[in-house]
């Protein structure tokens, strides 16, 4: 089921204290065409915050790596 992938993939990036990027397109959100993709974007906005997870952009990120 994608909700066990989309966990297992959190707790393999919290376990490792990973980077995980996620890049999603505004149209994922045209229920039309992408079916499930909204609770699948709901998924794993909570997923990541039952972790705590700290959520940026790709400049905050650039910003706080850049050497």
């Amino acid at each position: 089921e994608i909700k066990t992938k989309i966990r297992n993939i959190i707790d393999l990036s919290y376990k490792n204290k990973a980077l995980l990027t996620i890049l999603w397109h505004q149209r994922s959100f045209n229920e039309k065409d992408f079916i499930n993709y909204t609770e699948i974007y709901k998924t794993i906005i909570e997923e990541c915050k039952e972790r705590n997870a700290w959520f940026g952009t790709g400049k905050e990120i650039y910003d706080i790596v850049k050497v």
